[in-house]
């Protein structure tokens, strides 16, 4: 910038509106961020496409009813939930891929080696919830630390007894 130009930006210019007249009005503000919000928070994509934005799959054969954007915000919860309890300071980027397979004849998750499920018979935002929290929690806790973990349990069990367990023995 040389002498005499002027900047380009000054401090607190921002807060005047730079065409007097324009959004000036409470009501003109409220419309135009609401406008705003709408625009910048609810991209959905065409229904068509819909399920593609899911973050995990969904294998629905009886066509049953459930709440799409419902699942999406419940899944993004839980595992942001389930990072900040296990790591507050630094919560881990958890993201389980399963199938939610709509339709099934019982409630419950399925995980293997090379599948992860969850199995609910009906639309049940709160058994979904759990499931997921479930398989966030498995992306934290891996197969062999799970095994090690059902070892030393049972270990420390086996390892305490309780005063009603000694007068038994005698």
């Amino acid at each position: 910038m040389t002498h005499g130009s002027k900047p380009q930006f000054k401090i607190g210019s921002a807060a005047r509106p730079r065409f007097p007249g324009i959004l000036r009005s409470p009501l003109a503000r409220i419309a135009g961020l609401t406008s705003l919000t709408l625009t910048l928070v609810l991209p959905f994509p065409p229904p068509s496409r819909a399920q593609d934005s899911l973050p995990f799959a969904v294998s629905n054969p009886k066509h049953q009813k459930w709440a799409m954007e419902e699942a999406g915000r419940i899944y993004m919860s839980a595992c942001a939930l389930v990072a900040r309890t296990v790591r507050p300071e630094r919560p881990p980027h958890l993201h389980p891929a399963f199938v939610l397979v709509l339709g099934a004849q019982n409630d419950g998750t399925l995980r293997t080696a090379t599948t992860a499920e969850i199995h609910l018979k009906t639309w049940n935002p709160v058994r979904f919830a759990e499931a997921v929290v479930i398989m966030a929690s498995r992306d934290v806790v891996n197969n062999d630390a799970v095994t090690s973990l059902t070892r030393e349990t049972l270990v420390a069990a086996e390892s305490s007894v309780s005063v009603s367990e000694l007068k038994e023995k005698r």
